[in-house]
């Protein structure tokens, strides 16, 4: 059995490669777009809950009666 070697292109030379190469950047850039805002919008989120839940305390504070120690 004869074995033939293949030469197979160089990955910055051939065209599928560099479209697979923009397609992976591409979607990396897609995914960073999506990927920001949503942590921003959790951690705002958390932070508004953060804020009812301070408020909500204070309130209580200020609804008790005053204690004579």
């Amino acid at each position: 059995m004869v074995k033939i070697p293949l030469s197979l292109p160089s990955l910055n030379r051939s065209l599928s490669a560099r479209f697979l190469v923009l397609t992976i950047i591409f979607v990396l850039i897609g995914e960073v777009f999506i990927y920001v805002p949503s942590v921003v919008h959790c951690h705002l989120v958390y932070l508004q809950e953060r804020v009812e839940a301070a408020r909500i305390a204070a309130l209580s504070v200020e609804a008790a009666p005053p204690t004579a120690w």
